[in-house]
């Protein structure tokens, strides 16, 4: 995969892995946030827990925020 020249290249992808990895870094959130995905056709769809799909929704909104200067 080829890598972004700038942050705000970043694909969902991308930011998904972050955010796994964030949520696999940290303790609290590692013991409480399952990351087992919903995949349609082979590509990601969501995550099975409703309260994991949620921060995900956030921290993606809020990744672009930052990134579009929205912040």
């Amino acid at each position: 995969m080829d890598q972004p020249t700038t942050t705000a290249e970043l694909t969902d992808e991308q930011i998904r892995e972050r955010f796994e990895r964030s949520v696999r870094n940290s303790p609290r959130l590692k013991n409480n946030t399952p990351l087992g995905e919903v995949t349609v056709n082979g590509a990601f769809s969501h995550y099975m827990d409703a309260d994991t799909d949620t921060l995900w929704i956030g921290y993606r909104a809020g990744f672009r925020a930052a990134l579009a200067g929205d912040a």
